[in-house]
């Protein structure tokens, strides 16, 4: 493996994160692109938040680990109303979150590592990142550098990905 120098976002304060918005949107606007056939399809990221929502309410159930359970069992259900993906399946990092993307010395994206969750399916479950990573500023970046590619019921699940996957990385 070829080492890419810059630490991980995890240990960089969120506020100081903000210069990978645009860097991130792009490797995520580049790497999202209709799989091939026989891309292996993971049963817990990038399906249906349907099929998730047993084991997420349950593991929200966990208020001692989770103690702000009633806003994430909050967000998790109105993501759960959006419409479902029902575009191809995309490629997916699959586990994109602040301890698998690098930065360089300028904050800005220097590298996303941890391959091992690729897969295919709805884009939403790597665009959770937008939560899990930036602050409210450089969230909107994020979020606008995608334009009119993703839409409203997309960011919406997206979201949902606080729920399903919320800190500790």
């Amino acid at each position: 493996m070829r080492w890419i120098p810059g630490a991980a976002a995890a240990d960089v304060d969120p506020a100081e994160r903000g210069p990978a918005a645009e860097g991130l949107a792009a490797f995520l606007l580049s790497l999202h692109m209709p799989a091939e056939a026989g891309v292996p399809v993971n049963p817990f990221r990038g399906v249906p938040l349907t099929d998730r929502d047993s084991g997420v309410v349950e593991r929200l159930g966990d208020r001692e680990r989770y103690p702000q359970t009633a806003a994430l069992g909050a967000v998790w259900a109105q993501a759960c109303t959006a419409n479902a993906w029902d575009g191809p399946a995309m490629m997916l990092h699959g586990d994109l979150h602040p301890g698998n993307i690098l930065l360089a010395d300028d904050g800005t994206l220097a590298g996303v590592i941890d391959f091992g969750d690729v897969g295919a399916g709805d884009p939403a479950v790597d665009l959770a990142v937008a939560w899990l990573m930036f602050d409210a500023g450089a969230r909107q970046r994020f979020i606008d550098s995608f334009g009119p590619a993703v839409q409203g019921d997309t960011w919406m699940r997206a979201r949902a990905g606080l729920s399903s996957c919320p800190p500790p990385y």
